[in-house]
């Protein structure tokens, strides 16, 4: 019985076999494909949301915020999107995503924007090549605010008056990103993302740069604690903080000016330079790397 058994077995497993590789196996296994041509002009589509205090969006969805006295949502895109696009509020986030029948293909020149005026916001996530803008200078009334980049997504725009600030980005994802009055600041950032822009007025930072991360900044702040890894390329040589304390390793490079006391590590082939005549100082390195104090 055993026997007889296990030959029903391999029966059964070859007959599966040959009907995944016929014709009609093969078109079951096979994934729908969703096509939207873009050369049709733009629509503009508007939705009757409001009460959300945050903003998620993927899949090539651009958004333009807008801060004003009321909220707004509207949708300008290529009309073949129309029917794969959801924009919904999940637990007061305002969220923009496509939903096509399987794998999504698009020809002509694809444009998909959600352009939204906002009272009250206090988070920003981007994901799947979305990028997102701030029109004007967004001031959060002392309230904390997060930032969430992944999967070459990028933001650029200005914010000020927040209390603690969350920022996260990774992939090739960029920031460029203005920063005025924050009282608390924590950034991770990771992979080979690009940072920029101007923070002034902040009052503690706390930030890990790794992989082949860049970043290019100026202003102030009263303290940072650094950490760079990997290929991190930091330059800072027109920040200036009041205390420094931090950590270099691999092939990391960092630029900083201190202006009051200076405190750090630096291994592998890292090397800091920092200007500005720090009065206290206290540092070591191994391996082949520098700390440079001018």
């Amino acid at each position: 019985m055993k026997r007889i058994f296990n030959c029903r077995v391999v029966l059964v497993s070859l007959l599966i076999t040959i009907g995944m590789l016929s014709p009609g196996g093969v078109h079951a296994q096979r994934r729908k494909v969703s096509k939207v041509d873009c050369s049709g002009n733009p629509i503009r589509v508007g939705f009757d949301i409001s009460g959300f205090h945050g903003i998620e969006t993927k899949k090539i969805i651009d958004v333009v915020l807008i801060p004003s006295d009321e909220e707004k949502v509207e949708v300008e895109m290529s009309p073949g999107f129309k029917e794969h696009l959801e924009v919904k509020k999940k637990e007061g986030v305002l969220c923009f995503d496509l939903h096509p029948a399987g794998r999504l293909e698009t020809s002509g020149n694809c444009h998909i924007t959600a352009y939204v005026h906002f009272v009250d916001l206090r988070s920003i996530s981007a994901s799947e090549a979305a990028d997102v803008s701030m029109k004007g200078v967004y001031d959060a009334g002392g309230n904390p605010f997060t930032i969430q980049l992944r999967g070459s997504s990028d933001m650029q725009g200005s914010l000020c008056g927040i209390s603690n600030l969350n920022i996260q980005t990774s992939g090739a994802s960029d920031l460029d990103l203005d920063l005025d009055r924050v009282t608390a600041l924590k950034y991770l950032a990771s992979g080979a993302c690009d940072v920029k822009g101007s923070w002034c007025n902040i009052g503690q930072i706390i930030m890990d740069c790794s992989g082949s991360c860049d970043c290019s900044l100026s202003g102030n702040a009263e303290m940072l604690n650094m950490q760079t890894t990997g290929s991190a390329d930091v330059g800072m040589g027109d920040f200036s903080v009041l205390r420094f304390v931090g950590s270099s390793s691999g092939a990391s490079s960092l630029k900083i000016r201190v202006t009051d006391s200076f405190q750090a590590e630096a291994s592998g082939s890292a090397e800091i330079y920092v200007t500005g005549s720090p009065k206290t100082t206290d540092f070591s390195t191994s391996g082949a790397s520098a700390i440079k104090i001018r």
